[in-house]
């Protein structure tokens, strides 16, 4: 895997030189971006430019788009997405094309999640990792049964909805997740609610979350042939 890293200062004119760069491409590029409104920004950039071929992705649909337009493009396509979009398309999705981050992706993640009665609709889903390497005040998880999973991450039921998804998607995705000892072992094992009215007594006050962190994988970047910074 060749990383090429890009430094510079916020506003010295990094993205304005990739775009510049890539009016004229000679290669199937994908840019990653952390957001969508800096996915608009180089839509706007690349519109202005001499690049004619390129696509915007994201929203609800923007993985299959993806996908479908990175088996049929020609060499000289270029696709704006988001960095959450890239890992989620997985890196053999862009296989034969030259990907660029721009901003360096956030590797880590928390998650305290309140649902002291119905952490069920999580934990169903989790099981503990035996002996497995971890930081000795947690565990590591993994899916019981990740095409159930799949299809659980796909509704949107409610608001309880948005809380589990963001750890199913990590699993799903390849990350590394891992849970807080104590705070499973108290509210999953023992099923043990702390009952006090004065500390968010209907979510769950902080003593019934669940701890959770994150990391994302090194293979997500697999195959990236640059990796420019802000």
């Amino acid at each position: 895997m060749k990383i090429n890293v890009v430094d510079g200062l916020c506003g010295s004119g990094k993205s304005y030189g990739l775009v510049s760069a890539l009016s004229n491409p000679s290669n199937k590029t994908v840019i990653a971006v952390p957001t969508t409104i800096l996915a608009d920004q180089y839509g706007e950039c690349l519109a202005s430019s001499r690049a004619s071929n390129f696509s915007i992705h994201y929203g609800k649909n923007a993985v299959s788009e993806i996908k479908q337009r990175a088996h049929t493009a020609t060499e000289d396509s270029i696709m704006v997405i988001t960095q959450r979009a890239h890992e989620l398309c997985g890196s053999k999705v862009f296989a034969g094309w030259d990907v660029v981050y721009d901003e360096i992706p956030q590797v880590d993640f928390f998650y305290e999640v309140s649902l002291p009665y119905n952490h069920s609709l999580l934990t169903d889903h989790l099981q503990l990792i035996e002996n497995a390497d971890a930081p000795s005040t947690m565990y590591r998880l993994s899916l019981k049964d990740p095409a159930q999973a799949h299809l659980f991450n796909k509704r949107n039921f409610d608001d309880v909805d948005n809380l589990v998804k963001p750890i199913i998607n990590h699993l799903l995705s390849g990350n590394i997740v891992f849970v807080d000892k104590a705070s499973w072992n108290k509210v999953v094992v023992r099923q043990e609610i702390t009952h006090d009215k004065s500390i968010d007594y209907t979510y769950g006050n902080q003593y019934n979350k669940l701890y959770f962190l994150a990391i994302r994988t090194p293979d997500v970047f697999e195959g990236h042939s640059q990796l420019p910074t802000d």
